[in-house]
């Protein structure tokens, strides 16, 4: 195994969160890539989408039985001002989410939906995004109702991909949402993790000998050794905070290299 360039990436990663949180003047980091792309936080807490989500929709709506499909809404790949937009899904109402998408979109405003990271399946484009959307999100809520109270996160990811044109990428990050807000305390989020396409490059290049999420685990009790008197947070790392360093470690190697990462067809999602 060889740990060094992801425990190089995350320290660095973090001294830079921890001079942008202290108001430091730019740049934060020497690193010519770092500098240049833009790469998560090591810990999913601490980007900017998790902690407004948490601060305006899964915090104030806690107790809400609407949560857990908030969360696979909030993972879908809209912006932020696009969900502020929507608001949180008391009821949901496609009608009217189908006329934000809309009035987001028109001339008018020509304003972003979705973040850098949203892919569409090129054979899906064919139809206008926001319609396509809207039925995706339909099909979650209806299937609501079959999601066991107390699954794992490989349960519920399961259950998320039965669903047509649901994709493994957000049912992940939505399953890791759900345990984030409360709504379940799944009894595999600290040993299992979801290796997809990024995270899985970043795993070869780290521990080519386990390309599972047995791999990540041994990372992951290197790295808080490793790491423990670097920054406290490194103490309570986590398999989804590796997975996602895995993924960005990759992305670094490619700025490296001169290319910039750009999502390939292995890691293109339909939702």
């Amino acid at each position: 195994m060889n740990i060094k360039p992801l425990l190089d990436w995350m320290i660095e990663r973090q001294r830079i969160y921890r001079r942008r949180q202290r108001g430091d003047p730019p740049p934060w980091t020497d690193d010519p890539v770092m500098r240049k792309f833009h790469f998560c936080n090591v810990f999913r807490s601490l980007d900017r989408t998790t902690a407004w989500l948490v601060e305006n929709w899964y915090l104030p709506n806690a107790m809400r039985t609407s949560l857990p499909f908030a969360c696979y809404l909030a993972r879908y790949g809209f912006s932020v001002p696009t969900l502020d937009e929507i608001g949180f899904p008391r009821r949901w109402d496609p009608a009217r989410v189908l006329r934000v998408l809309r009035a987001r979109r028109a001339p008018a405003r020509r304003e972003t939906i979705c973040t850098g990271a949203f892919q569409v399946w090129p054979g899906l484009q064919r139809r206008p995004f926001e319609e396509h959307a809207v039925e995706i999100l339909s099909a979650v809520h209806a299937a609501r109702r079959s999601w066991s109270w107390q699954p794992t996160l490989r349960e519920m990811c399961a259950e998320l991909t039965k669903i047509r044109g649901v994709g493994r990428f957000t049912s992940y990050q939505a399953a890791l949402d759900m345990q984030l807000s409360g709504w379940f305390r799944p009894a595999d989020v600290d040993s299992w993790c979801s290796v997809q396409a990024g995270s899985l490059a970043g795993l070869r290049m780290v521990c080519p000998e386990d390309v599972t999420a047995s791999g990540v685990a041994k990372i992951r009790d290197e790295a808080r050794r490793a790491l423990a008197h670097k920054d406290i947070m490194f103490r309570g790392l986590a398999m989804h905070d590796v997975e996602h360093s895995l993924c960005e470690l990759y992305k670094y190697s490619r700025g490296g290299a001169g290319r910039r990462y750009r999502p390939n067809s292995e890691s293109r999602r339909i939702a």
